[in-house]
């Protein structure tokens, strides 16, 4: 291959024997018409452009991809493709697998975490796909564990590590708090809702199908007289207790002086009443 020195223009059309010294500034193919592919030489720094980019800089100690001012050991500038792993010092047995839409992590032959896109419902983040020795933790900045999933057990623990239940909490517990005034459709958002307005007013739960085990707490409070009339009814199923004295219900009212509650649960066959705080009990 021929190349042309930019300085002096010295033409090399062979090989360069000998122990002679050869001083240029950056080289140059010849047969580049536009002059802007070639070698870029300057104090300790190399670098290599084509069609006017700079596609590799050495410079120092660092190196840069489509940058000419590395800021670091490597610095890329842009997206970088990989083909299918990403290796750690060698260690076959730790290692980032790129495969379609998944990224999967190994560490020491374990798959620790599956990334599984697939643009739908389907998409999901798996912790310990393969793994069911391996326990899952969610660490505070403390270093305590939010979160601990036992591998062995099938058990989760908030704020414990050692649950000893299917789901165990260690401190206090929240749920959702609504008020409303008037007529309201529950739906999976809800758990507590309290009936704050005057006068008559519909709940309607959802159909227990499909929902076993959902849990309501139902207050009625905050009125001053004894107009309030208050209905909870159901989209599928009857209301069941040992309080009502006539058989199931297609509606419980909560009627008259407040304060007022119930208590109910999916059966997914019908709605039963775990607790009953109501001044009537039927109506």
């Amino acid at each position: 291959m021929a190349y042309k020195f930019q300085s002096g223009a010295t033409i090399l059309t062979g090989s360069i024997t000998g122990s002679s010294t050869l001083t240029a500034g950056d080289i140059y193919n010849r047969g580049d018409a536009q002059g802007n592919t070639y070698l870029d030489w300057d104090e300790d720094y190399l670098g290599v452009v084509t069609a006017g980019n700079n596609v590799l800089v050495v410079s120092g100690s660092t190196v840069g991809i489509g940058t000419a001012s590395p800021d670091y050991t490597l610095d890329v500038a842009g997206a970088v493709g990989i083909d299918s792993y990403i290796y750690h010092n060698g260690d076959a047995d730790t290692y980032l697998k790129f495969t379609g839409n998944e990224v999967n992590i190994v560490a020491g032959a374990k798959s620790m975490i599956t990334l599984d896109y697939n643009n739908n419902s389907s998409d999901k983040i798996i912790l310990n796909n393969t793994n069911a020795d391996i326990d899952v933790q969610i660490m505070a900045d403390n270093g305590e564990a939010v979160l601990h999933a036992d591998a062995g057990t099938n058990r989760v623990g908030i704020g414990q590590t050692s649950p000893t239940s299917t789901f165990e909490i260690s401190g206090s517990q929240a749920g959702n708090y609504a008020q409303s005034t008037g007529n309201l459709t529950f739906n999976e958002t809800h758990y507590i809702v309290d009936y704050t307005g005057n006068g008559d007013a519909t709940f309607t739960l959802p159909d227990v199908s499909g929902i076993t085990g959902r849990v309501y707490h139902i207050l009625c409070h905050n009125q001053s007289g004894e107009d309030v009339n208050l209905t909870v009814t159901g989209s599928g199923g009857e209301f069941q207790s040992p309080s009502f004295e006539s058989g199931d219900q297609t509606s419980i009212r909560l009627g008259g002086n407040t304060p007022q509650s119930i208590t109910v649960v999916s059966t997914g066959g019908n709605w039963f009443v775990l607790n009953d705080n109501r001044s009537q009990q039927e109506g």
